[in-house]
């Protein structure tokens, strides 16, 4: 017998739709699959130049440092000076697996203050914009001390369109759950379930998870998005991917909810789930279960509200039939509790991971809407438990349902803080990221070394900085001691008592600090430690303002060039932990030591003159590349009288004698026959 037409349609589209949706499901896994965690909110660590410094000389290239890996836009990297006229600049070049940004000035401005405006995409999709200025020569008035608050652009839309995606989700998870469960209580010949929304939620979710997508690809702006969303422009990075994703999941779902197994449903919609949960904050904390911890806790959370939402309708809509009524309420309690400890559960826990200082909580947007958060998450947990206790009690049955009301418009609210704090950055996104690379200096610069046990310890300070690399014997400045080197210090300024420093690490065995020194000199205390290695203490002092002093160098070693004979005293050593051995006596000339020197040319890469007293004059040479740190003491007339070297591998202290002086003079004497 002939098929209708009709028929045959039918037929047609039902053997269609599970081809349909075994491609869409194939493809949203393979998206997810393929893309790694998305991080969250790109913070700038540092520039160079330096926020708010003045430089001598117009730099070459704008370098910014991000805490994480950044997608360049249109508008990456902008330099203009203060009237708003723009400073050509080449393309923007991603370095350091992508955290770091460098802009090539095609001409040298003239001196004056510059602004230089940033704009980059995060790996959770978020478009970060800044801004802040530097000076090219003396001209600092108007600076800024640090880079200028980082906006979000889009943020408002983001917040929003997630809070309609969340809802969504939870209306159709909540229906999908719950529907099939309350169809067995309710049996073939009991009242109908309210009609279904769970179509309707997944399209809206669908069409939030569009607008996301079209913010990640309009680098905030929904209107310049929409026009260039294309599957190319998405799949171009991974908050795109993820965002293609969640909309491709969403259109699954929707065809699913129209099968005779409209449960299945639930499979994409953890996809989703899955989605946000790698571009979570979380997921950036701690890889792997942070995103497993995001994804529970959403899940939970949409259960928790869409349950209770189909529940309040079915019990409204089978109000006739009390017994029913009070059934599905009863299965709603039974589980609501669970969810509500499985959320507050997975919620304590990401706030841990989160932060490291309670007080970030009270001093950050993002702690301010975490508190606000789990009051609402608290008040509609009591709810949830009062109206347990009410279920049972037909005296009480009237004020459950107006606390079970109440629990739905709090939830909503929930949902919607829970939005906001995506796209917040967190706190600990910019107080606790190290750094991928030692900052650059900031204006002229000292440098000292010392050793604690077999550990040499190399110090950079410049302006509001200090840099600490570490070294062992047995390692060199390109591979530097990797496990676990642990340091800490204090900074005993004049006139204070000395204070620990918060120490960020800035590579391997590299640490950082901000640091404002004060005139005079500051002594570093030290303790250092590195498996494999003997650790100790030690100590050096910096002396402030810097003061290059390159020439008085060079008058240094003319004067050893012509000193003659010299007897040097030496002793190195590669484990200040254990006594120095005997000093071991030289005699050479001048021209001969220095010809074995660094400075044997009159030059190093930094030079400082420290001081001038009733011993000599103190210079301080460094050479940052090999990790070389020299401590000179010089007679009037030039010629050295003390050295103190320091090295990645050992330790030298050095004491002259020349003829006319006493033969003790290496004991620190100095006394002069004449």
């Amino acid at each position: 017998m002939p098929v209708p037409l009709s028929g045959r349609t039918t037929r047609a589209r039902r053997l269609r739709l599970p081809r349909l949706l075994a491609l869409l499901t194939l493809i949203a896994a393979a998206l997810l699959l393929s893309a790694p965690a998305a991080s969250a909110h790109a913070t700038l660590l540092l520039t160079t130049p330096q926020a708010g410094s003045s430089v001598a000389q117009a730099p070459d290239t704008l370098t910014l440092t991000f805490n994480e890996p950044v997608n360049t836009t249109t508008h990456a990297v902008r330099l203009t000076d203060v009237q708003g006229k723009p400073a050509p600049l080449g393309a923007t070049q991603r370095a350091a697996d992508g955290r770091t940004l460098r802009a090539a000035l095609k001409s040298a401005p003239p001196a004056g203050v510059y602004l230089v405006q940033w704009q980059v995409t995060a790996s959770d999709g978020d478009t970060m914009a800044g801004s802040y200025r530097f000076a090219i020569g003396p001209a600092d008035a108007g600076l800024t001390t640090a880079p200028a608050a980082t906006a979000t652009p889009g943020q408002a839309t983001t917040t929003a369109l997630r809070w309609v995606l969340f809802t969504a989700l939870a209306i159709a998870v909540g229906g999908a759950a719950t529907r099939p469960l309350f169809a067995l209580r309710a049996g073939p010949a009991g009242p109908t379930q309210p009609k279904a929304r769970t179509q309707t939620a997944i399209w809206i979710g669908a069409a939030a998870a569009l607008g996301l997508a079209a913010l990640v690809v309009g680098e905030g702006s929904l209107p310049d998005g929409l026009p260039q969303l294309t599957p190319a422009q998405l799949t171009a990075s991974i908050p795109g991917t993820l965002a293609a994703v969640e909309v491709l999941a969403f259109v699954a779902a929707a065809l699913l909810a129209r099968t005779r197994r409209p449960t299945w449903s639930l499979l994409p919609l953890t996809a989703v789930a899955i989605a946000e949960g790698l571009r979570g904050h979380p997921e950036a904390a701690a890889a792997g279960w942070g995103a497993a911890l995001t994804t529970v806790h959403l899940l939970a959370a949409a259960l928790w509200t869409g349950a209770l939402v189909h529940t309040l309708r079915t019990a409204r809509a089978w109000r006739d039939h009390p017994h029913l009524a009070r059934t599905v309420v009863n299965d709603y309690a039974r589980v609501a509790l669970t969810l509500v400890l499985l959320v507050i559960a997975t919620g304590t826990i990401a706030t841990l991971v989160m932060i490291r200082r309670l007080g970030d909580l009270t001093s950050t947007g993002w702690g301010l809407a975490l508190l606000a958060k789990l009051a609402l998450v608290a008040a509609a947990a009591l709810l949830a438990f009062l109206a347990r206790r009410r279920v049972t009690d037909p005296a009480k049955r009237l004020s459950m349902w107006s606390a079970a009301r109440a629990e739905a418009g709090i939830l909503a609210a929930v949902l919607a803080l829970s939005s906001l704090l995506t796209a917040l950055a967190p706190p600990r996104t910019s107080a606790d990221t190290a750094y991928t690379l030692p900052p650059a200096p900031n204006g002229p610069v000292i440098a000292v070394g010392t050793r604690a046990g077999e550990i040499g310890i190399h110090a950079q300070a410049s302006r509001g900085r200090l840099v600490l690399n570490l070294s062992a014997p047995g390692t060199d400045p390109a591979n530097p001691p990797r496990a676990n080197v642990r340091l800490t210090a204090t900074a005993a300024t004049p006139g204070h008592t000395p204070r620990p420093l918060t120490l960020r690490p800035c590579g391997p065995a590299c640490f950082t600090t901000p640091l404002t020194w004060r005139d005079g000199t500051t002594v570093l205390g030290l303790h250092a430690q590195a498996t494999g290695w003997t650790g100790g203490n030690a100590a050096f002092s910096i002396p402030w303002p810097a003061k290059p002093a390159p020439a008085a160098l060079r008058r240094v070693t003319t004067a050893m060039r012509n000193a003659g004979p010299v007897t040097l005293y030496e002793q190195t050593t590669s484990d200040t932990s254990r006594p120095l051995a005997k000093p071991t006596r030289l005699d050479l000339t001048g021209r001969r030591f220095l010809d074995a020197e660094p400075y044997t040319d009159g030059r190093a890469t930094v030079v400082n003159q420290a001081d001038t007293g009733p011993d000599g004059t103190t210079f301080l040479l460094g050479y940052p590349a090999e990790r070389i740190e020299i401590r000179l003491l010089t007679a009037p007339d030039g010629r050295i009288l003390r050295e103190t070297l320091t090295a990645p591998n050992h330790l030298i202290e050095r004491t002259f004698v020349y003829p006319e002086r006493t033969e003790d003079e290496h004991d620190g004497s100095h006394t002069d026959r004449r």
